[in-house]
Parts: C-alpha cells; sequence; structure tokens
C-alpha cells in the first residue's frame, strides 16, 4: 500500500546530496574576491539612478526625496526619544517633608 511506496521513494533518494559548489553550472561564488573580479558596473548605476535619494543617517535608499524627508523624520524621533530614554526619568519626592508633616499639627 501506501507504506510500501513511500519505502520505495525513500529508497530510491540519493544518501549523499552534494552541496552546490560555484564549479556547478548555475551557482555563482559570492565572495568578496570574486565580485571584485567581475564587477557588475550596470547593475550598480541601475540601484543608484532607480533610487537616487540616499538617508544621511543610515544610507538606505528612496526613489524620491519626500520619501526620504518622511524617513529622516522617523530617524530623528526614534533618536530623540532613544536620548530622552539615556537622560532617565526626573526624580521628585511625591511625600511632603518631615517638616510638613510637623508643622501641619496633626501629627
Amino acid at each position: 500500500g501506501d507504506v510500501a511506496r513511500v519505502g520505495a521513494v525513500a529508497a530510491a533518494q540519493p544518501r549523499y546530496v552534494p552541496r552546490p559548489t560555484p564549479s556547478m553550472p548555475g551557482v555563482y561564488e559570492l565572495s568578496t574576491e570574486a565580485l571584485a573580479a567581475a564587477p557588475n558596473a550596470g547593475a550598480v548605476d541601475a540601484l543608484y539612478a532607480a533610487w537616487p535619494e540616499q538617508c544621511s543617517a543610515d544610507a538606505r535608499r528612496f526613489m524620491d526625496a519626500a520619501a526620504r524627508d518622511a524617513w529622516l523624520d522617523v530617524v530623528f524621533a526614534r533618536n530623540q526619544a532613544r536620548a530622552e530614554r539615556a537622560r532617565g526619568a526626573t526624580s521628585r519626592p511625591w511625600n511632603p517633608a518631615r517638616a510638613a508633616w510637623l508643622a501641619d499639627g496633626t501629627a
């Protein structure tokens, strides 16, 4: 039945499947040296032409200045909140001083 068919399919599978290597067709090495040896200036030019606006804070790219400016507003607000948290909360006493308790006359 089904169990025998599954067993037959499993038995037909190779025990070892080699990892893809750069010598196999369709597999490319993505090391820095390999990429530097075969630069693709067209792809880089297309990237900069399609996404001309760049964020000065984190180097993200945008298609137009309005999207970049909106992102810069988000980055600014995030940085302001982070700086506010780093400063810590303002500590204020919530109860009256001892002198105020004694001056009240009820203690």
